[in-house]
């Protein structure tokens, strides 16, 4: 079985070269996370000011929904009217209609049967 050996010393004098090594590493990652965690402080920003416009965009679109909504109403019960009066004039017509033939009869002297 083989192990691995830690790295020699380096030769200049200053230390273990492997903990110099990441030392460095980690002192470039926090300069990375650093630069990273500004990054996302910019987006997070970006992503609150989109959220507050989408959040106007979204009470502007429920207030144009709310006045169609009304419009949609009025108009409904405006058919409804019309409706309603069309209905009369038809049920008004049926009974004229109904009614024709005796009155025909009547008109030209032949009497009901």
């Amino acid at each position: 079985m083989t192990t691995k050996k830690a790295p020699a010393a380096r030769k200049n004098g200053r230390g273990n070269g492997h903990f110099d090594d990441m030392l460095r590493d980690l002192r470039l990652g926090f300069v990375g996370s650093q630069v990273s965690l500004g990054q996302l402080q910019q987006n997070q920003a970006k992503l609150q000011q989109l959220h507050a416009m989408m959040l106007e965009s979204q009470a502007a679109h429920q207030r144009e929904m709310a006045v169609l909504e009304r419009r949609i109403d009025r108009n409904i019960a405006q058919i409804m009217d019309i409706l309603a009066d069309h209905s009369r004039v038809l049920a008004d017509h049926s009974r004229v209609l109904a009614a024709l033939p005796d009155a025909l009869r009547d008109k030209i002297g032949f009497g009901p049967r």
